[in-house]
C-alpha cells in the first residue's frame, strides 16, 4: 500500500511517501524552493518523492493531508469576530490543499485529512519504538487544539483532553520571542540559547499573563496579547506589565534581555512539567511521545527527561509542521490496512535519511564544468584526511549521502570542526555562518564514548534534547554557557551512518570521538541541497574545505572568477510580514 502524506499551506510543508509501513522518501519544500519554512503546496517535494520511490501518480492508493481545512477555516472566522480587520487577509475561499491534491491526481483518487494535533501525535507514535505511549502536544495552533493529550497503543490512538485557541504555550513563546525583536515562528530557538545567559527575572510578571490550572489547561490574559491583528503578537500593556520597550531586530542585547529570554524558559519548562503530570494520571504508559513545535525546545525536553515522570521519552526528527506530513500517512495506511483486515507495521526508527542525495558522476561533471580542482579519494584515504584537516583547525562543508529530514543537520548536510579549539565557535558564527556570537552549537559523538564527556544516560540519535558537558571534557567549542550541549548519539554499529567514519577516523587520530556539527547553511538560509548549492555556500563563507562524498575541494582549488560571482538570491518570500507575528491566519 502506498501513501502520499503531505503538510502545506501553514508552514514548513512537506511531502513523504509511507509504502507497507516504511517510509520511503521524505523532504521539506524549503530544500528545493530556497525559502525558509515554505509554506506552500509542496509540488517540487511531491514530484521528489515520487521519482525516489519509482513511482507514478497511478501508482498511489491513497494521498493524506495532515489537517482539517473546514474546522481551520472555522477557527479563523471565529477570530475575525475579534478583529474584524483581518477579514480581508483571510483566504477562505482561495487555496485549498485538497484542490492542489485533486487537480494533481484526479478525483477518483482516495484522499484523507486528519486533524493537525493527531497527525502530530501519529508520527511521534509510529516513529518511536513504543508499544505503548502517552503523547503530548504544544504547538502555536492546529485548527482549534494549542495543547493534547493522547493515549497511543498499537492500532488505536486516543485523545485524552485539549486546550484550545488562543489559549497557547507555543504562542505565548512566540510573542517573547517576538518581544524580544526575533522573529516570529522561526527564532524560538534563539530565545532558548539566549536564556543560559540570564536570570529569571521577569518570572513573576509572565505568570501574571499565562496560568494553568491541576488539569494542565493554560489561560493567557489576552490583553497583553494582539496576535487577532496580524501586526504583532503583543500589546502595548505587555510593555507596561515588564517595564521595558520591546527590543529592535539587530539591535544591542542587554542583560535585561537575556533575563526576560530566562523567566520565558523558564514558565515554558514549569507549565510543560505540569503537562505531564496530568497526562500520567490519565493514561498508564510509561513511555512518553512529545511532538508539536514547543518539542523543538530541547532544554524543556531536557527537564522533562530529568524529571522522572516517564521512563522513556522520544522526540521525533521533524517535531513542527513537515513531520505532519508523515504522521498523516501513517494515519491513513492504518485506517485503509484496518478496512483491509490488514496489520500495519512499524517498528520505528532509528535515522531519518529520507531526502536527495547525488552521484559521483554528478559531483565529477559539476566540478570539472566550473573549472574546480579537487581530490578523488578512496573513502577510507579520504576519511582519513579529513580528520588530519580537522586536527589542523580546519572548517569542514560535508555533504554525503541521502539528506535528513527535519530541522536539524544529522550528518548528511552539516559544517564539521574539531570540538577542542576554543576559537571554533566564535569562528564559525560570525565569519561561517555569519549569524549572533551567543549562538551555541552541538557535539555529534560516539555512542559508545558518550559517558566520557556528558552526563547522557540516553541515545540521542535526532539531537532533540540537552545534557550537561563532563568538567574536564575540554570541548569549549560545543559548551554552552551553562555548562549543556545539544549532543546527537551515532553508534559504531551504524556502518552506513555518513558520521561513523568520520568520529571513528577522528577518535583514532585524536583519542577524542566528539566533533562539532552544525547546519550546512548560512543565516536565513535553508540547509544546502544540491552540489551547485554546497559550492555556493562554501564559496561565499570561510569554510576552509568541502567534502562532496568522496571528493575533496579546498579553497585553493575554486577559480578566482567564481569568487566573484554574486550570491544567488534566495526565493522572494513575505518575511517581513512574517517576522513580527506567527502565521495561523
Amino acid at each position: 500500500m502506498l501513501i502520499v502524506g503531505i503538510s502545506a499551506l501553514n508552514h514548513d510543508s512537506a511531502c513523504c511517501i509511507v509504502e507497507n509501513g516504511k517510509i520511503i522518501a521524505a523532504v521539506e519544500e524549503e530544500r528545493f524552493s530556497r525559502l525558509k519554512h515554505d509554506p506552500r503546496f509542496p509540488y517540487y517535494s511531491l514530484e521528489f518523492c515520487l521519482r525516489q520511490a519509482g513511482k507514478t501518480y497511478a501508482d498511489v492508493d491513497c494521498v493524506s493531508f495532515y489537517e482539517n481545512e473546514k474546522l481551520k477555516r472555522a477557527r479563523q472566522l471565529w477570530s475575525a469576530l475579534h478583529a474584524p480587520e483581518i477579514l480581508p487577509r483571510l483566504n477562505l475561499n482561495g487555496e485549498s490543499a485538497v484542490g492542489h491534491i485533486r487537480s494533481i491526481f484526479g478525483e477518483d483518487k482516495i484522499i484523507k485529512s486528519y486533524p493537525h494535533h493527531m497527525s502530530h501525535a501519529a508520527a511521534a507514535r509510529y516513529l518511536s519504538r513504543f508499544d505503548r505511549c502517552a503523547i503530548l502536544i504544544n504547538d502555536g495552533v492546529g485548527e482549534w487544539e494549542t495543547t493534547s493529550w493522547w493515549d497511543a497503543s498499537e492500532s488505536k490512538l486516543q485523545r485524552l483532553g485539549m486546550t484550545n485557541f488562543p489559549h497557547s504555550i507555543g504562542l505565548f513563546y512566540a510573542t517573547i520571542t517576538g518581544f524580544l525583536g526575533f522573529s516570529v515562528n522561526n527564532d524560538e530557538y534563539k530565545v532558548m540559547g539566549l536564556a543560559s545567559f540570564g536570570k529569571p527575572t521577569f518570572v513573576e510578571q509572565l505568570r501574571q499573563i499565562i496560568t494553568i490550572d491541576e488539569t494542565g489547561d493554560i489561560k493567557l490574559d489576552l490583553t497583553c496579547f494582539d496576535f487577532y491583528a496580524g501586526v504583532k503578537m503583543y500589546s502595548d500593556k505587555l510593555s507596561l506589565l515588564l517595564g521595558m520597550p520591546e527590543r529592535l531586530p539587530e539591535s544591542v542585547l542587554t542583560q535585561t534581555h537575556y533575563d526576560l529570554a530566562s523567566s520565558a524558559q523558564q514558565i515554558l519548562e514549569e507549565i510543560v512539567l505540569k503537562q505531564i503530570a496530568h497526562l500520567r494520571l490519565l493514561s498508564p504508559a510509561n513511555n512518553l511521545c512529545l511532538a508539536g513545535g514547543v518539542a523543538l525546545n530541547c532544554v524543556a525536553n531536557a527537564a522533562i527527561r530529568r524529571s522522572g515522570i516517564y521512563q522513556n521519552v522520544f522526540v521525533p526528527p521533524a517535531a513542527g509542521d513537515s513531520g505532519g506530513a508523515i504522521g498523516a500517512a501513517f494515519l491513513a495506511a492504518q485506517e485503509l490496512s484496518d478496512l483491509q483486515g490488514l496489520k500495519l507495521t512499524s517498528k520505528g526508527i532509528d535515522s531519518c535519511f529520507w531526502g536527495p542525495r547525488v552521484t559521483d558522476s554528478e559531483i565529477g561533471s559539476t566540478l570539472t564544468g566550473l573549472g574546480i580542482r579537487y581530490q578523488k579519494l578512496p573513502s577510507a584515504e579520504c576519511n582519513q584526511q579529513i580528520a588530519a584537516d580537522l586536527v589542523e583547525g580546519k572548517i569542514l562543508g560535508f555533504f554525503r549521502g541521502a539528506s535528513e529530514f527535519g530541522s536539524r543537520a544529522l550528518g548528511a548536510r552539516s559544517i564539521i570542526a574539531d570540538p577542542r579549539n576554543p576559537h571554533t565557535q566564535d569562528r564559525v558564527n560570525l565569519v561561517i555562518k555569519q549569524r549572533e556570537k551567543f549562538r551555541p552549537f552541538a557535539p555529534v559523538v560516539l555512542n559508545e564514548y558518550k559517558h566520557d564527556y556528558f552526563d547522557c544516560d540516553f541515545d540521542s540519535p535526532f539531537m532533540t534534547e540537552v545534557c550537561p558537558v563532563k568538567s574536564g571534557a575540554s570541548l569549549p567549542a560545543i559548551t554552552h554557557v551553562d555548562g549543556t550541549a545539544r549532543i546527537q548519539t551515532v553508534s559504531i554499529q551504524e556502518t552506513d551512518h555518513p558520521f561513523v567514519s568520520i568520529l571513528t577516523a577522528f577518535h583514532k587520530l585524536t583519542g577524542c570521538p566528539v566533533l562539532l556539527n552544525t547546519s550546512f547553511n548560512l543565516r536565513g538560509e535553508p540547509i544546502v541541497n544540491t552540489i551547485e548549492e554546497a559550492l555556493s555556500t562554501f564559496i561565499h563563507s570561510e569554510m576552509d574545505a568541502l567534502v562532496l562524498e568522496d571528493y575533496l575541494i579546498y579553497r585553493r582549488d575554486i577559480p578566482a572568477p567564481l569568487y566573484g560571482i554574486e550570491k544567488p538570491k534566495l526565493s522572494e518570500s513575505d518575511d517581513e510580514a512574517r517576522t513580527t507575528v506567527y502565521t495561523f491566519f
